[in-house]
C-alpha cells in the first residue's frame, strides 16, 4: 500500500498502522470468500516522483496499489494501464489511471448545495475555491456541482489574473454579487483577504473538498487548526472522509461501531476506514481473478485485477461500494459546524436532507 509517513507515530499514515489496516481487511475478505487470498502486504512510501519502473524492480510481484497514491499518479509510466490503483484520499478517479473512493469535488458541490438550500435557504453562492473554475471545460469542480444542483454559483472576479487579492477588491466583488454564502477550499490562500472580509460581513462561510482528506498527517492537523482559527463560529465544513475525532454514527454506519476491538483501535487513526474499504474492494477483485486455482504471474494478474474492479460490488465500513468510470458511486459527504472553535459533526448530507446522493459527476 502507498503511504506518506508523517513525523508523529500516531499519524494514520504510519506504515506500521496502515499495514495492519490492510492486513485486517484482507482477513475479513478471506472470511467472506471462505478461502485464502494469496497476497502479501508491502508498504511503499509516497515521497514524490517515485519511478514506477523502479517500484516494479523492487517488488516484481506487485499487483495493486492502495492508499495515498498522489505522487505515484504523477509518474509517467508504461504500466499505468495494467495496475489496479485505488486512491483512498481524493475523489479523482479516471479510467486512464486510478480508481478513487471519496466523492468527487463535483459531487461534494451537488450535495453541499442540497444542504445549504434546505438548512439555510441559500440561493446565491460565491465559490472562491479556484481562480478560473467558472471557465473550466470539464465542468467537474465544486462550483459546477453547486450550479448543477440548482444554486446560482458565482466565481470571485478579483481572483482572476492577479496575485493582489486585497480586502477592498473582495469587498467590491461581494457588494456586487451579494451572496448568501461563500465557499472556499484552501484557507491558506483565502484567509488573508477573503475570510476576514466575509466574516466582517456576517456571510456564511463553508470550507470543502480539498481542504482536508483521509490521508492527512499530524502536520496537516496543526496547519488546519491554525486556519480554522480564522473562521467564525457557525461556519460549515463539507468533507469526504471519516473524521476519527468525531462521534461515530452507528445508525448510518453500523459496521464502524460493530468492528472488533483490534480494528476499532486502528480506526482511531485518520484514513484507516477508507484504507480498509479500499482493500476490501481490491480483495473482492482478487478473489474473482485468482479463484481456487494457482496464482498466475503478476504480469498476468495486474491487468485482470484492474479490469475486475470495474464490476466489483462490496460492503465496507463506510457503506456500499461500486465503481463507474473508476469512481466509487454514491459516496457520503459529511457536514460539520464550527462550535466554540471546534468542528462538530452534524451528519451526512443524505441523512440531514433525506435525499440519496445522485452518484458522481
Amino acid at each position: 500500500m502507498a503511504y506518506h509517513w508523517g513525523d508523529d507515530e500516531a499519524d494514520g499514515q504510519d506504515p506500521r498502522i496502515t499495514t495492519q489496516v490492510v492486513e485486517a481487511a484482507l482477513k475479513e475478505a478471506e472470511r467472506r470468500a471462505k478461502r485464502k487470498i494469496p497476497v502479501n502486504v508491502v508498504a511503499v512510501q509516497d515521497y514524490g516522483g517515485t519511478p514506477a519502473q523502479e517500484l516494479l524492480e523492487q517488488h516484481p510481484g506487485m499487483i495493486a496499489l492502495v492508499g495515498k497514491i498522489d505522487d505515484f499518479a504523477d509518474v509517467d509510466t508504461n504500466w499505468a494501464d495494467d495496475m489496479a490503483v485505488v486512491d483512498t484520499c481524493d475523489g479523482g478517479g479516471a479510467p486512464e489511471w486510478e480508481y478513487a473512493l471519496p466523492a468527487t469535488e463535483f459531487e461534494v458541490g451537488r450535495q453541499a448545495a442540497r444542504y445549504l438550500a434546505g438548512a439555510y435557504g441559500v440561493n446565491r453562492v460565491v465559490d472562491a475555491s479556484e481562480s478560473h473554475w467558472d471557465t473550466d471545460t470539464d465542468r467537474d469542480t465544486f462550483g459546477h456541482g453547486l450550479r448543477d444542483a440548482g444554486l446560482t454559483a458565482l466565481p470571485l472576479p478579483s481572483q482572476k489574473g492577479t496575485d493582489d487579492l486585497t480586502a477592498s477588491r473582495v469587498t467590491a466583488d461581494l457588494d456586487t454579487s451579494r451572496p448568501d454564502a461563500v465557499t472556499v477550499s484552501d484557507l491558506r490562500t483565502a484567509e488573508e483577504a477573503v475570510v476576514p472580509t466575509v466574516r466582517k460581513r456576517g456571510t456564511l462561510i463553508a470550507v470543502h473538498a480539498r481542504y482536508a482528506s483521509a490521508c492527512d498527517i499530524g502536520d496537516d492537523f496543526e496547519m488546519f487548526a491554525r486556519e480554522d482559527a480564522q473562521l467564525p463560529d457557525g461556519s460549515l465544513r463539507f468533507r469526504t472522509f471519516d473524521d476519527e475525532r468525531q462521534k461515530r454514527d452507528c445508525t448510518e454506519f453500523p459496521a464502524l461501531c460493530a468492528a472488533p476491538a483490534d480494528l476499532r483501535k486502528l480506526l482511531a487513526h485518520r484514513g484507516a476506514a477508507e484504507l480498509y474499504d479500499g482493500t476490501l474492494a481490491i480483495a473482492a477483485g482478487l478473489d474473482r481473478v485468482l479463484g481456487d486455482g494457482a496464482r498466475p504471474p503478476a504480469d498476468s494478474v495486474r491487468p485482470q485485477l484492474r479490469a475486475a474492479l470495474d464490476s466489483v460490488v462490496t460492503d465496507g465500513l463506510l457503506g456500499h461500494y461500486s465503481f463507474k468510470g473508476h469512481q466509487a458511486q454514491s459516496r457520503p459527504v459529511w457536514v460539520d459546524r464550527l462550535v466554540d472553535g471546534r468542528w462538530k459533526q452534524l451528519g451526512t448530507v443524505q441523512r440531514l436532507t433525506g435525499e440519496a446522493p445522485k452518484g458522481t459527476g
